[in-house]
Parts: structure tokens; sequence; C-alpha cells
């Protein structure tokens, strides 16, 4: 074997080694899973670790949850649309359980558990009262046991002989239509408004509805209710939950996904067929586009092993940017003078391309100092994808391509000499620029609002509003409650839940749900118990008078002796059915209780409530996170203005102060375009805008320094090829749907632009 074979065959073999060995990595390690879900692209503020797993446990919940409301003119038809649906739905298999919710009301064992514990259920009103005048108490019941109505059982006199279960139970029923404007009827949930009658029943989809990889999973949903909507024309079909709106966005990410990557590499090999004439230099680009995202994509799942669908529509701009050091290196070899071999071509280019790459790179790292997942995740993928296609360029390209390769007629390797920028103009666009910097500032305005992050179909915002209409309530926020144990946790809440019993009052909430109020704190319990006791000296007269033995009786003051508390174990299925959702249990040690509050008018009086409890908050998820993100954005905006001042030193060191100066002409004039393109395009600074504004530099740099370090050779073309294949990459961002994507694409598209046109205009070849 030749010295120049082995010099060939031996950087192909490494790297190539190189790159199956990450896939084998990757084949190792468990496979990923992907997220859909926009929420969990949202950062986590809170500082307590406890207060951010329970949220991610409350929030889990309801995941895969999705709630049907079928409503008609009358009771039948309602109920035969709904079975109709739900057995069409069974049939598609889309769905694991669907549960009509009757279930959770069963009146029969919520008495009965009742009619047993009574005297440890009441509430703090009735307690008081009890207390106060118990003989006033007794007369009540008395009334109310030989009168004509009663809400409790009288067969359980025995084991409740003052009949304490009458007001227990009237609060229950109180506060279980609290939970919802339903309640059962004929084995069904069922509610009626001026719409007519409706019934709600629950499902929880499927894996394989509900995975991302199945995108046919919502089109087969809407198809299955759209069927039932068209035979029952009478009837409304409403569906709401969380799970529909992330295998929307699902599907509708791996549309993009497949858009912007088909048309980005159609249209680069398309364009390099063109202007470079050569099938062979064709399949070495695509080669390294190959192995810059094969080892992106291992890279990134190494490091992540839960992946965002967003991760890869943000990734695919990686198209465009990692071609860019070939297309550099082919241009500048085809232009080579005399006897260059394409080590001596590379050497030429090593100080560009590294300072490029520099740049570039460091741009993309500080992303990893986001709060946002999602751009820690772009910022391992484009960071590994970008090395690959920076050591391609290296070590692959001297070796492989060959003069034979190079048609002399094609575009790109035809020398083309720029003009050199005059020192007058370079003057003019400083102040230019300084300018509207100057008037722009003032009109700027950062604002950050998550309700940007996404926005649902027409059809899912339509429903979710008849859902909210049907429902009778708008908006609901909530709290947390963690403390050390369990009875903590539950006597927080309820202090918590008397304090909200008085804003309710006072307009500031319309109810709220909670555990609380189903299962009183023990100082409640013993409250309750102490109530109770206080009746036993009209025990006798009250037994004598209902006709109850005195095995019962004493069986009764044996209990209230005992003072036994309960506990959430201790509830009736209904009841805990009723209360899963706001009662988590244990996450990281702390025993955590969720009060979630309906329809809140005054959010500063809530949150000032829960601060004032050193282990429960608040959680505004909209507020918090977009008051967050102001002050992240505007710390972003001061920390890149002092970079700016480092790169413009950094600069004049290399180059010296002329051609630095110069050279850092072309970020500051970016930014400039697009701080304006905002404010002219009437835009907010948010932070997605800002993140590719950071990027525009790092990106951009690299025209400037290759418009100025270039030598002899094509530097317009390949800075022109190079601009065309990132703009290709990010100008596709601005048709995706999903807002922040397209912000982001728009900034780095306007700010590229402004970066090419100075660099074309500063390009000094032959020198």
């Amino acid at each position: 074997m030749s010295l120049q074979s082995t010099r060939t065959r031996i950087p192909f073999i490494v790297y190539h080694a190189l790159a199956i060995g990450l896939c084998i990595l990757v084949c190792l390690i468990s496979p990923p899973s992907f997220e859909t879900n926009f929420m969990d692209i949202i950062p986590s503020f809170h500082v307590d670790e406890t207060m951010v797993q329970a949220e991610g446990v409350f929030t889990a919940n309801q995941d895969k949850s999705v709630t049907f409301y079928v409503g008609s003119g009358s009771f039948e038809q309602a109920r035969a649309t709904t079975d109709e649906l739900i057995e069409s739905l069974k049939s598609a298999g889309l769905f694991d359980e669907i549960s009509l919710g009757s279930d959770s009301y069963d009146i029969t064992s919520m008495q009965g558990f009742i009619s047993e514990n009574a005297h440890l259920l009441l509430s703090r009103e009735t307690a008081d009262r009890i207390i106060s005048d118990p003989s006033a108490f007794v007369d009540e019941s008395l009334a109310t046991i030989f009168g004509a109505f009663t809400v409790s059982s009288l067969s359980a006199l025995d084991q409740d002989p003052f009949l304490l279960s009458e007001p227990v139970m009237m609060d229950y029923i109180g506060k279980a239509s609290s939970l919802t404007s339903f309640s059962p009827s004929n084995g069904y949930m069922v509610s009626e408004n001026d719409d007519g009658v409706w019934i709600m029943f629950t499902g929880i989809l499927c894996n394989k509805a509900a995975s991302v990889a199945n995108s046919k999973g919502i089109k087969t949903f809407f198809k299955v209710c759209d069927q039932v909507q068209e035979k029952h024309p009478e009837s409304q079909i409403v569906y709401s939950g969380i799970a529909l709106h992330s295998c929307e966005s699902a599907a509708n990410s791996q549309r993009e996904i497949t858009f912007i990557t088909v048309f980005s590499i159609a249209a680069i090999l398309v364009l390099f067929m063109i202007l470079c004439r050569n099938l062979s230099i064709l399949k070495l680009f695509l080669l390294s586009l190959v192995l810059s995202l094969t080892s992106a994509v291992a890279v990134l799942l190494i490091f992540f092993r839960s992946l965002h669908v967003m991760t890869l529509i943000f990734g695919t701009t990686l198209i465009g940017t990692c071609i860019d050091y070939s297309i550099h290196y082919y241009v500048r070899y085809a232009n080579r003078a005399e006897g260059e071999d394409g080590y001596a071509v590379r050497s030429k280019l090593l100080k560009s391309l590294s300072i490029g790459f520099g740049s570039t790179i460091l741009c993309y790292l500080l992303l990893l100092f986001s709060p946002y997942p999602i751009l820690r995740q772009i910022a391992v993928f484009s960071a590994a994808g970008l090395l690959s296609s920076y050591l391609t360029t290296l070590f692959l390209h001297p070796t492989m391509i060959r003069p034979k390769m190079v048609n002399v007629k094609a575009y790109l390797a035809k020398p083309d000499h720029g003009f050199s920028m005059p020192n007058s103009l370079i003057c003019i666009i400083a102040a230019a620029s300084t300018v509207l910097l100057a008037f722009s500032i003032p009109r700027l305005e950062i604002k950050n609002n998550i309700a940007d992050l996404y926005t649902p179909s027409d059809r899912l915002l339509q429903c979710e509003i008849k859902a909210s209409e049907v429902l009778g309530y708008e908006s609901a926020t909530y709290a947390i409650v963690a403390e050390p144990t369990a009875e903590q946790a539950l006597e927080t809440t309820s202090r918590l839940c008397s304090e909200l019993d008085t804003m309710i009052e006072e307009g500031k909430l319309e109810g709220y749900v909670s555990s609380s109020l189903f299962v009183p704190s023990k100082a409640q319990q013993e409250r309750s118990l102490e109530a109770a006791r206080s009746l036993l000296p009209y025990l006798d007269e009250m037994c004598d008078i209902l006709g109850i033995e005195e095995a019962a009786k004493e069986g009764y003051k044996a209990k209230l002796e005992e003072g036994r508390t309960i506990s959430t174990d201790d509830l009736p299925q209904s009841i805990r059915q009723m209360i899963a959702n706001v009662s988590i249990g244990e996450v990281n040690g702390s025993f955590c209780e969720v009060i979630i509050l309906r329809n809140v008018s005054d959010n500063e009086s809530i949150a000032s409530l829960m601060g004032s409890c050193t282990n429960a908050h608040y959680f505004q998820t909209a507020v918090d996170v977009s008051t967050q993100l102001d002050e992240l954005t505007r710390i972003i905006m001061v920390l890149f203005s002092i970079a700016f001042v480092m790169i413009l030193v950094l600069l004049m060191i290399m180059f010296g102060l002329r051609k630095g100066f110069r050279m850092a002409l072309a970020p500051y004039s970016m930014l400039v375009v697009t701080i304006c393109a905002s404010w002219i395009f009437g835009l907010k600074i948010d932070f997605f805008y800002a993140v590719g504004m950071v990027l525009v530099v790092g990106l951009g740099l690299d025209y400037i320094v290759f418009a100025c370090e270039g030598g002899r050779g094509s530097s317009r073309k390949a800075i022109l090829m190079s601009f065309i294949t990132t703009e290709l990459s990010f100008g596709t961002l601005l048709f995706s749907s999903f807002k922040p994507v397209h912000i982001f694409g728009l900034s780095v598209f306007v700010g590229i632009l402004a970066a090419f046109l100075f660099a074309m205009a500063s390009v000094r070849d032959g020198k």
C-alpha cells in the first residue's frame, strides 16, 4: 500500500469508526422517549425541588386523560349518542379505559361511611354550634328525624343517635357538587343548561394512540367522533384534554419536520448539482451531511433520553449550517494555486475555519445555560453536528477531494474578484447603525407570553370553550402544599381552605377542591369529636325517644371514648376517586396536597395567602414563567452586549485595530438590523427572539471572517453558497406553526441576511 493511499484511508477509517462507535453506544443505552406536550418545554423556576416534582406528578395524571361531553335536547337522545360514541371508541382501540364516572357518586357507600364516622366529620362551623348550644342541636335532630325528609339514612340511628350524619351528608353533597356541575342520574353523569341535557364521561388513551410515532391516532379519533356526529346531528360532541393537544401537536410536528427536512436537503442538493456540475462532489457533500446529522442524533441520545419533537424541528437547521465548511473548502480548492494539494488548502483555511467554528459553537453552547430544556437539547444537537462537519472538512476532504472532481466550467470553480469596501462606507455604515439603534431602543418592548407557545387548532379551541361553558367555569389554577407528614399536609391544607372560604364570600374566587373537603385534619376531627361528646348528657333521653337498645347505646359511648381518628385510607372507594387527583401522596420525602382553585379573580390575594405559608406555593404558570423569562431576556441582552465588546477586543488583538474594527462592524450591524426588524414587524423582544440574535452573531461572524481572511479564490461565491444553504434551513422555520420557532427563524433569517450583505461588500480576494 502506497504512502499516499495510507494517508488517504486512515482518516477515513478512523472517522467512520468513531461514527459507528457512537451509534453502537446509543444502541446499548435504553431506547429514548419522545415528548409532545408543549407544557414540557416550559422551564420550572421553583427553587424547591419537591414542588417541581409534585407539580410533575399532578400534571402527569392528566396527560392521557380525555373528557367527553355529549349534549342534546333530551336525556334519551344524549344517552343514545353517548352509548354509540363509547362503543365506537372501544372498537377503534384508542382507549385503555372509558368510565361513565357515576360510580364515583355511590351514595350508599357514602352514607354508610358517614353514619359510622359522623362524629369525626363535622365541619368547624357545625362543631362550634354544637359545643355552644348542644340542647338546641338535639332539638334540631329530633325535628329532622320526625320530619318529612332527610338526606342521611335513618336506618343507622343505632350508630348515629343524634343524626350527626345529616349536616355531614349535606356538607358532602354540597362539596361533591362543587367538583362539577354534573351529578349522577340513571347511571350517567348528567347536567342541564340552556343548550339542553349533557352527559359526561372520561377515557384514558392507550399508549399506542398517545404515542408520537402513531400520527394516525389523532386522525382516527377525529374520524370516529365525526362519524358518530353525522349519525346523530341532533347532538353535540365535545372533547377536552391535554392528551388531545399533545397528539395533535405531535402530528403537526411530524409534518413540519418532514417538510423542512425534505425541502432543505432537496433544495441544497439541486443547488449544488447546478453550481458544481459533478456528481462525485455532490456525494461527498451528502456524506458530510449524513455524518453530521448522525453524530448530532447519536450525541443527543447519549445525553438526553427524553427528546421533545420541537428539538427535531429546530435541529433541522443543521442541514444548512453543517455543510458551510465543505463549501468554503471546495471553493478554495477549486481556485487553489498551482502545485497546492488538499492539505495546503486546509492549511490556508485553518484559521478562518477555526475562528468561524469557534464563534458559532460558542453561541450554541451558550444555550446550555438556558432554562428551556428544549434549547439545551438544541445546543447539544447543533454543537455535535457542527463539530462533525468541522472535523470532516479538516480530515476527510483533503484526502477525498481530487482535481478531477472540479469542473472548471462550473460556477463555483470560476475565479471572482470582489471589491474592497471604502473606509468612507465603513464610517457611514457604523454611523447609520448607531443612529438606527438609538432610534429603536426606546421603542423596544421585552415581553414574553407563554400563551404564544402553542395555538390549538380551531376545532380543539372551540371544544375547550364549549367544555368550559358546560362545566360552568372558565379557568382553574392550583396550589400545592408539601409537609413532612401526611397529617401536617392535611392540617395546612385545611387551614388554607378556611381562609379560601372567606375569600369566596368576598368574591375573590368561585370555589376550590381539596382532599380536606372530605377528610378533616386530625385537629378538626378532634374538634368534631369534642362536639359529639358534648351531646353525651342527652344520650339516654335520645335513645329512649328513638327506641335504641342499651347495647347500641353503650357501643356509641365506647366509640366516642375511644377517640380513633380516620385517614384517607379509611375512605370508601367513591370518595377516594373524587380526591384522587388532589391527594398526591409522598414526593421526595414530603407529603403533598393540591388545592384546585376555580375562576380566581384576585390572584394577588391568593398568592399572598399561599406565600404566608412556608410550605405552600400558588402556581400561576403563565405569570410566573412569563415574568421570569422577561428578566432572563434582559439578562441575555446585557450579557450579550458585554460579550460583543469582548469580541471586538479579541478581533482587534488578532487582526489589528483597523481590520478588527471592520470585522466587528458586521455583527454590530447584524444586531441593529435584527432589533430594527422587531420594531418594523411590530414584534416584542421575547426569549426566543433574543436567542436568535445570539446565534446571528455566531453564524454571521463566519461570513466576515472568510471575507477578510479567505485569501486567494472565490470568497464571494463561497459566502453566497454558505448564505443560501443557511437561509434555506432557517428560512423554512418561518413556515412553522409553532410561534417560538417562527420568531426564532425570523430573527436569524434577518440577521444572517444583514451579515451576508456586509460580508459581500467586504470581500478582498487576491490578498
